[in-house]
């Protein structure tokens, strides 16, 4: 277990426009996890936006990912940072 529990989060947006295409995650009302993600409206998962938040002033979560998703960010986000 680590030691702080620190959370790394990406950033949520509307702004379809500023997507960064291999990067960022789009989340549509027609994909299956829309629902339990909690989002109103289609949204990008910025997975270029990051920040690290304190698990201890976590206030919790409102929605969740599909583990296939989760797993195709993380991938995104690995090539990202290996790239010349």
């Amino acid at each position: 277990m680590l030691p702080y529990r620190d959370l790394l989060v990406c950033g949520i947006s509307t702004q379809i426009h500023q997507e960064v295409n291999g990067l960022d995650e789009l989340i549509s009302q027609n994909d299956i996890d829309f629902i339990e993600s909690g989002l109103i409206q289609q949204s990008l998962i910025r997975v270029g936006y990051l920040a690290i938040i304190p698990h201890k002033i976590s206030a919790g979560t409102i929605g969740k990912i599909a583990s296939k998703r989760l797993q195709k960010i993380k991938n995104q986000l690995a090539e990202f940072i290996l790239i010349d």
